[in-house]
């Protein structure tokens, strides 16, 4: 009777209650237990692709994130092979270039509140991250002053 009173609790997670069942031989009550954390009905989700070209890309253009607005960051590589980030959002590109860039800028996530993560290089070729929040570029430096290594 024990193992159902906890079974039933909704303050025990799925982890504790399989624990449970097995260890008091249970394999049936084990089963149970999955189904009872299912959804209750299945339904198949669907998906569109869309193709992404940022203006003034040459060579290509890479999304790494997309939020629940739909939103997405990524960068693109221009005709002199600059690397260039940017934030589509229902079709309509914005170029993101840190103010301490030379070659690279490169958005790889954008949270719920549009903010955007990523890195770029300066002139002495130094990678380090940034968050980009309404047009303002924050440079983030861990103490030994590179990026790479907190990847």
């Amino acid at each position: 009777m024990a193992v159902r009173r906890v079974l039933y609790s909704s303050l025990i997670n799925l982890k504790t209650c399989l624990e449970i069942a097995l260890k008091h031989h249970l394999p049936h009550l084990c089963l149970a237990t999955i189904i009872g954390y299912l959804p209750l009905s299945a339904t198949a989700a669907s998906y569109s692709f869309t193709t992404l070209i940022a203006p003034g890309a040459a060579t290509n253009t890479q999304a790494y994130s997309i939020n629940a607005s739909g939103q997405v960051a990524g960068y693109y590589s221009d005709a002199s092979n600059k690397v260039h980030g940017f934030v589509e959002s229902n079709g309509v590109f914005t170029t993101l270039d840190d103010p301490g860039a030379t070659r690279t800028t490169a958005a790889y996530s954008i949270n719920a509140s549009g903010q955007v993560v990523g890195l770029y290089s300066d002139t002495s070729g130094t990678a380090h991250g940034f968050v980009e929040s309404n047009g303002v570029f924050t440079t983030l430096n861990e103490p030994e002053g590179s990026f790479y290594s907190c990847l």
